[in-house]
């Protein structure tokens, strides 16, 4: 199983570089630019699988990490974006 995992962080891993040489990019009201591809972790329960998914999700690449307080895991998220802040 920890195999095939790991294939499927390594072919994502890939998928995500070769998206970023295309990426598209959204222009927001305030005139900040940020990638239109992310990741959303509406569904991702607190702690340690939020945790892991964005971990995971930055060393492939990934530079946009969609959160909001109402999904109640935004310090979960924090402690991978912030380390320094939570630990």
């Amino acid at each position: 199983m920890k195999k095939i995992l790991l294939s499927l962080v390594a072919l994502l891993s890939v998928t995500v570089m070769e998206a970023q040489k295309n990426q598209t990019f959204l222009t927001l009201n305030n005139g900040v630019v940020i990638p239109q591809f992310g990741l959303g972790v509406y569904s991702i329960p607190a702690g340690e699988a939020t945790y892991n998914s964005v971990l995971t999700a930055l060393k492939a690449g990934y530079r946009h990490i969609d959160t909001a307080h109402a999904y109640q895991n935004e310090r979960s998220v924090g402690q991978v974006m912030f380390p320094l802040r939570y630990n």
